[in-house]
């Protein structure tokens, strides 16, 4: 949670002064991860500002058929898993046939059906970011990221130099520490995601699409259990004072305007801000 922070940080130019200082440490920086977050954050995760302050929402299929190197707004990807985002958008299309591990096991759930759906996602999300992991593998040796094949040259060129240095740090990992070491990664990466951590409640909460007084939607929220939660989460749960604020850095969040503030219309809807961490992931 707190690499994805910094590079999240690097990502807005927010972390130092410098950008090349910036762009280096988000590329070098998320090299050491299972996956990582280096294709999100680079390319798709500008664009997910743009499309929620607009209040558009993307679907699936969008993202990987987008043209040029942006991915509009990646967050459909970690969402989808949890929640409709664009039911008439089938996905991604490989090989003729609509390949979404998101999808399918979104739609296996059921209504008031929460240990179901709660055993689904812990194995769909983990899943995805397993094939991730294998893409990756297979984007190196190829040097082209077939899931995006109207992306422009200079996508796939980062694409391959990303996943090819990712690819040598993991080799190393394996040399001096054993095939255990990716094991590690993969457990670091995904056990935060999972209902059980209290900051898969950051997860869950940062884009729940609620709908408010007058029937508007709030696009955006915050978890609020307290200083050492936000020490913990490097202030990742202080999601909506960074939509406030996108040029402030993440140990500046709490001191904007409005920080940690209940909003009364969530308030009176028993929305996060009133909440415990495990109430949320339940």
């Amino acid at each position: 949670v707190w690499q994805l922070q910094v590079l999240h940080d690097c990502l807005h130019q927010t972390f130092s002064s410098s950008r090349k200082l910036n762009e280096r440490l988000l590329f070098g920086g998320s090299i050491f991860a299972f996956v990582g977050y280096y294709t999100y954050l680079k390319f798709g995760h500008v664009g997910h500002h743009d499309v929620v302050g607009k209040n558009v929402t993307v679907g699936l299929g969008e993202v990987f058929d987008s043209p040029g190197e942006s991915l509009l707004d990646a967050d459909v990807l970690f969402a989808r898993h949890r929640q409709e985002v664009k039911p008439e958008d089938e996905g991604p299309i490989w090989r003729g046939e609509v390949f979404s591990i998101s999808k399918y096991f979104r739609d296996l759930w059921r209504r008031d059906a929460n240990v179901r759906n709660m055993l689904i996602f812990c194995f769909s999300f983990p899943l995805e970011r397993l094939m991730l992991g294998v893409n990756d593998l297979v984007t190196a040796f190829r040097g082209h990221d077939v899931f995006f094949p109207n992306k422009s040259e200079r996508f796939h060129d980062l694409r391959w130099r990303h996943s090819t240095a990712a690819l040598i740090f993991k080799l190393a990992a394996v040399k001096l520490w054993g095939w255990s070491s990716l094991a590690a990664l993969f457990v670091a990466e995904i056990s935060w995601t999972l209902p059980f951590h209290p900051l898969a409640a950051v997860l869950y909460s940062n884009h729940g699409g609620r709908v408010i007084e007058g029937g508007e939607c709030e696009p955006t929220g915050s978890c609020y259990f307290g200083k050492f939660y936000d020490f913990l989460a490097l202030n990742t749960n202080l999601h909506r004072e960074h939509h406030d604020y996108v040029g402030v850095p993440f140990h500046l969040l709490g001191s904007v305007p409005g920080a940690r503030e209940d909003r009364p219309a969530l308030a009176q809807l028993d929305q996060i801000t009133t909440n415990t961490w495990w109430k949320v992931n339940w």
